[in-house]
């Protein structure tokens, strides 16, 4: 090899170096420290729902403070649950609600945390409390891997609740009555790109 070849195959050695340093540093900035505290507006999430077949809206979009948050995960005012959320790091939240015939209701609760703990934490401890009675299951939906689900049927009673956390964002569907399992789903699928969609702060 001549000099100058030599000179030229060092030359795009170094270009290529420089090149991969160049992606390293970029995957760094998207990578599993980003997913970990990506944030999105609660309420914002919940007003971009479009109403599913078969439901109606049952109020505007609100914002919740730990008490409706606490409402909306377990489906009754809990104390308990509202003060270790509040302990936890709670920033805010919102929830819409949905309504339609045969005692259909689905709720849907966002929240953003100080950290992703409490947005996993918190989704995943409701659904803890639907499986401690006697006729839940676990629901683990395909396509949605590290969410948490369960499904209740006790006689005419039918509970369904899914939670996901999105970095430092909460998700969480509950539903009641005769709501199909797809309409949670899409509802889950539609917020979760949403939330990562929007990814960034909301303060």
């Amino acid at each position: 090899m001549t000099p100058s070849l030599h000179r030229r195959a060092l030359a795009c050695l170094a270009c290529l170096l420089a090149a991969a340093g160049a992606l390293a540093l970029a995957g760094c900035g998207t990578g599993a420290e980003d997913r970990q505290t990506r944030a999105a507006d609660p309420l914002t999430l919940v007003r971009i729902l479009p109403t599913r077949p078969g439901l109606v809206p049952g109020g505007p979009a609100a914002p919740a403070d730990a008490q409706a948050l606490a409402v909306a995960l377990a489906g009754e005012p809990d104390a308990d649950l509202e003060r270790a959320m509040q302990a936890q790091g709670l920033e805010r939240a919102a929830v819409r609600v949905w309504t339609g015939p045969a005692g259909r209701r689905m709720v849907v609760a966002t929240s953003l945390w100080q950290e992703r703990r409490g947005a996993v934490g918190f989704g995943g401890e409701a659904v803890d409390r639907l499986l401690d009675r006697r006729a839940a299951t676990p629901w683990s939906p395909r396509g949605f891997g590290g969410s948490r689900g369960a499904r209740v049927r006790e006689g005419s009673d039918q509970v369904r609740a899914l939670s996901f956390a999105v970095g430092r964002t909460g998700l969480f569907i509950r539903a009641d009555g005769p709501v199909p399992d797809q309409t949670l789903l899409r509802t889950l699928d539609l917020l979760v790109k949403a939330a990562q969609g929007e990814d960034r702060e909301s303060r």
